[in-house]
């Protein structure tokens, strides 16, 4: 074959090897290849990539705060701590509590010390508190009292990093930011995610995802709701403002601006959310889970192995079932055992109500009448009533069919992980987004607890027992739970960062262009790898209206010109 330089494209480069190799050739010296036969491949030998990074005099002391406490609210953040402690950070110290006696130490971590803040809210007064304006209202009265337990904890442990729990929290992010400490902020879902228009809240009496509503919805959500909001929240923040002035805190009208050029870490997941754009200072990190369960108790193994179809009833201890509300249940699950819709009951009952529903009697649709004290002392057969049960254990049994709870996050992320559909009946207001989001995975179905039908409840754990498609939507979700499930160890990585950050490079204040990070408080400028220059360059030069604003106005003025000349002519 004749090859034609002219259908070649050689580049200065290839002609100056061609001329190379020919002096080569002309010299007599084109033995000067290596020949790979004389390489031995088979004797390689490999050596691990170093994972490790110099921990040496990097800062050790972390305090994680919650207000609201809980051991399933404050649980992800325990096993981020958790990650730390193995890796040699002496994560003591503050996991600030509303509740009473302690959740540590545990033997889940048997590592991490706590400090609480007082007790928690009465389980009788929990309903008052399940609105957001009275939780607010709540925390404020508080301030003070958390505000000296944290003063205390500078004083006494002078951490280096603060990981704070946002939601109602303003102490844990006030008192870092006085200090001049570093903040890791930390929420369930995208609580300081920047806004974005067709997300909004079931608060708001909204959806989730405004993508298909109509434009009076859409106008209403957007603008009417959060401005209502914001007004029913004004004169709860001026209070909060008043205290702050006594503690010597700075006035702040949203406490998101404390953290705004911080690391935030939101325990959950694409998927799970509504996707939309984020500021890479907002990292999801969940589902944050534990990697070992306590096992099943004798007494709940033999019942679920003698159960094929089984309805797992479990609500968090922290909240308050009505009576009312727990009598129609208790009779919704006798109704679907008789129906042979399910054939066994699991409830986990840890609610003072409890001893509310005795001495109760529950009628079935046939006339069949049960004593609710029979059902929950277990004399019947196919419902087991329990104090306490690992839920996560329970779940991950395959022959637990259906999943009813109030839709919290920690459960929501458990039976999305064993592929479990839930009958989801929120309680209090953070409930509400997730519920929806269950339901536009296609994963779970809602129950209105103000109006509670057994009818209702009935139809719809048949239509999650028998629907294919809910089916097939769980074995996606199940997929994708687990994937993510993993990135805990990617949470505790960027806290390092910060970590190393604050002692490599603490007063470091200036970008890669030189130019300021913040100015005000010595650790404004350790993210700056994340920190994008929108953030900088300030609303109007950020979002680029000064340029779009100029050509505009440039494209009329020589509209307006050229109109005014053709005028002229034709006059």
């Amino acid at each position: 074959m004749i090859f034609s330089f002219s259908r070649l494209d050689l580049y200065p480069g290839h002609i100056k090897l061609i001329l190379l190799i020919g002096i080569y050739s002309f010299l007599g010296l084109s033995n000067f290849c290596v020949d790979a036969s004389e390489y031995d491949f088979t004797a390689v030998t490999f050596d691990r990539r170093p994972l490790e990074i110099d921990r040496t005099d990097v800062p050790k002391q972390i305090i994680i705060g919650s207000s609201l406490g809980g051991s399933s609210h404050v649980r992800p953040m325990l096993e981020i701590g958790k990650i730390l402690t193995e890796r040699g950070y002496n994560v003591s110290g503050q996991v600030t509590l509303v509740a009473p006696g302690n959740i540590l130490p545990s033997k889940e971590y048997p590592s991490i010390s706590q400090i609480s803040t007082g007790p928690t809210i009465d389980y009788i007064e929990e309903p008052i508190y399940q609105q957001i304006f009275n939780l607010r209202k709540l925390f404020v009265q508080n301030y003070i009292s958390h505000f000296n337990v944290y003063k205390h904890v500078i004083e006494t442990l002078n951490p280096d990093v603060f990981i704070c729990d946002v939601l109602m929290n303003d102490v844990c992010l006030d008192v870092a930011w006085i200090n001049n400490r570093p903040v890791v902020g930390f929420g369930e879902g995208l609580l300081a995610s920047t806004f974005t228009s067709y997300r909004s809240e079931v608060l708001y009496k909204c959806h989730v995802n405004m993508e298909n509503e109509s434009f009076l919805n859409r106008f209403r959500c957007a603008i009417i709701e959060p401005v209502r909001f914001a007004f029913g929240m004004w004169s709860i923040n001026e209070d909060l403002n008043n205290i702050r002035a006594q503690t010597g805190v700075d006035t702040v009208i949203n406490t998101y601006e404390i953290i705004k050029s911080s690391l935030f870490l939101a325990n959950t997941f694409f998927g799970f959310e509504v996707p939309h754009p984020m500021s890479p200072l907002v990292q999801e990190i969940g589902p944050v889970m534990q990697d070992e369960y306590p096992i099943l108790t004798p007494n709940l193994l033999s019942f679920v192995s003698t159960h094929k179809k089984i309805l797992y009833v479990s609500f968090s201890e922290e909240l308050y079932t009505s009576l009312e509300n727990n009598v129609i249940l208790l009779q919704t699950c006798a109704e679907a055992i008789q129906q042979k819709i399910i054939d066994g009951v699991i409830w986990s009952f840890i609610n003072p109500s409890f001893d509310e529903i005795l001495l109760k009697t529950i009628t079935l649709s046939d006339g069949t009448s049960l004593s609710t004290t029979e059902i929950l002392s277990n004399q019947h057969p196919d419902i087991l009533v329990s104090r306490f049960t690992s839920q996560f254990s329970v779940l991950n049994h395959t022959n637990v069919k259906v999943f009813l709870s109030s839709g919290g996050y920690m459960s929501s992320y458990e039976a999305l992980y064993t592929g479990t559909p839930m009958l989801v009946m929120p309680i209090e207001f953070r409930d509400l987004n997730n519920a929806e989001k269950l339901e536009r995975l296609g994963v779970g179905l809602t129950i209105n607890r103000l109006n509670l039908d057994a009818k209702d409840i009935l139809s719809k754990i048949k239509l999650l027992l028998a629907d294919q498609s809910i089916q097939n939507n769980l074995k996606k979700t199940k997929v994708l739970t687990r994937v993510n499930s993993k990135r805990k160890y990617r949470a505790a990585d960027l806290i390092e960062f910060v970590m190393h950050a604050l002692t490599l490079n603490p007063n470091d204040s200036l970008d890669v262009d030189g130019g300021e990070i913040g100015g005000g408080r010595n650790y404004d400028g350790l993210l700056k790898e994340w920190t994008a220059p929108e953030m900088r360059m300030g609303f109007f030069r950020g979002k680029y209206f000064d340029i779009y604003i100029s050509f505009l106005g440039g494209i009329t003025i020589v509209t307006f010109v050229i109109m005014r000349f053709f005028l002229k002519c034709c006059c």
